[in-house]
């Protein structure tokens, strides 16, 4: 549309004297000038014309020559006079311009949004935090913590900045608070974008983006939270993500796919939902199935299901790669490899724990076991179900639940021994070259091993790994075949591992507890007389040469 500046017609035919002509054509260039109107807004062209619309998708809001402005990914009619006239594309979501998402919730898309605080005082709840009126005020409760306001815009957008307007008597009780912008509902579990400080108005840039933005006091922050307003501004369209589509110009937000299906970004019809969403693939009909158990889709797309790595299974179909576990038997991280389970180990259980040491005086020789019923007696242990130590005097050279056997006559043997050549001569017998133990002549004696020694006097304690009770965390050790006098012993901190160990020269299992730094065992006061010996069996695993027993 073309617009016509106003002009002034002279007519007829004058006679005047030169002075007077020359006085005309000064009167008649000024009035000229005068009328020669510049385009208004809406309009762009020179100061007196021609003036031309502006065309659809620009704006000019200044009266003037200058040239109207390219809509930023939005659509306008012609002549538009504002950047409020125009509407984000179809494909793109929210406002060209800036607007308070905080209020733009509701069927209508200019409400109050949904907000949420730690317990608040009184009636000052957290809906005055964002109705718009600065004459109200959100109000925190003093020494409940953590201290938070939250505010679920409904949709994730990327947020320019926010303007904090504090409580003007209560200053100083919104600083060191943070904005933390994301898609968690838990506020402190958000990125943080802006620190608020004890000014009146704060505007803070964010540059984040989410659905839930929130206010957060830090931990051991006393003051509780007090403001008028908390203001969310967006000012820019953003492109519908990968999954949804929107068919209309405006605010109005992207819809999602069906479920089963998948678009790129910035969709602009139902029409263009036409591939299969993650954890899903298209058939020879077009249709969009499931992936199968033990296969699955990270994007949408037309690509296949891919297998889950060796020795994992996905648990449901239609999953992403995420959710293949570790099948039991098998211990590893979640959608990574799967290592099986070692001998002594089991796991009943898909996912990513880590493998179960079989109970103590208990081993499997499976690799891969996933049950504990494949723990079976170690050496040294009988029983069925639970494995007790063979008593002194007695070995078990297998695995499985057979009795223990008894030592050769006129010997002796530590509980728990695996081998016959465990059975000692006892004290007052002697053996040549590993022979039956025959009773010493006169005028010759043999105090015997070891475990002679230790049931013919009895110790004031004995720790035995192999006595370790997982759920009660102490030593069921006993001194001999009775009670200690003193205390076996007890984690007090860190944590204690028990199990079994083969190689370093052993003969067979070793029972052994182990811990890191952070471990200590207590055995109590009055657990050492005032004259001992400390026998000990320990060695290190790690770098680190610290002390293991101290008194």
């Amino acid at each position: 549309m073309m617009k016509t500046p106003r002009t002034t017609v002279y007519s007829g035919m004058f006679h005047f004297p030169p002075w007077r002509l020359a006085w005309l054509a000064i009167c008649s260039l000024l009035v000229c000038s005068v009328d020669a109107q510049p385009c208004e807004a809406g309009f762009s062209g020179p100061d007196g014309g021609p003036c031309t619309a502006c065309a659809e998708n620009m704006f000019k809001s200044v009266v003037g020559p200058s040239p109207c402005v390219q809509c930023p990914n939005s659509n306008s009619t012609s002549g538009s006079t504002t950047i409020q006239q125009c509407l984000c594309s179809v494909g793109w979501t929210g406002w060209p311009f800036p607007v308070n998402v905080a209020r733009t919730c509701g069927s209508s898309s200019d409400g109050q949004c949904p907000s949420a605080m730690s317990p608040h005082w009184g009636s000052w709840g957290p809906w005055r935090g964002n109705d718009g009126n600065l004459g109200t005020a959100a109000h925190t409760f003093r020494g409940i913590r953590p201290h938070f306001y939250r505010i679920d815009i409904g949709s994730i957008r990327k947020i320019e900045y926010v303007i904090y307007h504090n409580l003007v008597r209560h200053s100083n009780h919104g600083i060191q608070a943070v904005v933390t912008v994301g898609n968690n509902v838990i506020p402190k579990d958000n990125a943080a974008c802006a620190t608020m400080s004890n000014s009146q108005t704060q505007n803070r840039s964010c540059g984040l983006a989410g659905q839930y933005i929130s206010l957060v006091q830090p931990p051991g922050f006393t003051e509780d939270m007090v403001f008028n307003e908390f203001e969310v501004f967006t000012t820019h369209c953003q492109e519908c993500p990968a999954g949804k589509f929107k068919d209309t110009m405006g605010p109005k937000l992207c819809t999602d796919c069906p479920t089963t299906f998948f678009s790129l970004r910035g969709s602009v019809s139902l029409a263009e939902c036409n591939t299969c969403a993650a954890g899903f693939f298209a058939t020879d009909t077009g249709d969009c199935i499931a992936c199968p158990v033990g296969k699955f889709k990270d994007i949408g797309g037309p690509q296949d299901c891919i297998s889950c790595l060796p020795n994992s299974q996905s648990t449901a179909p239609g999953v992403l790669r995420n959710l293949c576990l570790c099948d039991a038997g098998f211990s590893g991280p979640d959608s990574g490899a799967c290592v099986a389970c070692a001998a002594g180990r089991f796991k009943s259980v898909p996912g990513s724990a880590q493998c179960s040491f079989c109970p103590v005086g208990s081993g499997s020789l499976e690799i891969g076991a996933t049950n504990i019923n494949t723990c079976i007696c170690s050496p040294g242990f009988t029983g069925a179900g639970t494995c007790s130590r063979c008593l002194p005097g007695k070995y078990k050279q297998g695995f499985g639940s057979s009795n223990c056997s008894d030592c050769p006559p006129n010997t002796l043997s530590a509980g728990g021994s695996i081998t016959v050549s465990d059975c000692q001569c006892d004290d007052g017998y002697a053996a040549t070259d590993g022979g039956t133990c025959s009773q010493c002549t006169a005028g010759k004696y043999n105090s015997g091993g070891f475990m002679s020694m230790l049931l013919r006097q009895k110790p004031h304690i004995v720790s035995d790994a192999a006595d370790w009770n997982v759920a009660t965390q102490r030593f069921d050790s006993k001194c001999g075949v009775t009670t200690c006098t003193g205390s076996t012993g007890a984690r007090e901190a860190g944590i204690v591992v028990a199990g079994t160990e083969t190689g370093n020269g052993a003969g067979g299992d070793v029972a052994f507890v182990s811990g890191d730094i952070a471990t200590r065992m207590q055995w109590g006061g009055g657990s050492i007389p005032a004259a001992f010996t400390i026998c000990s069996v320990s060695r290190y695993s790690g770098s680190s040469r610290g002390r293991i027993l101290g008194c």
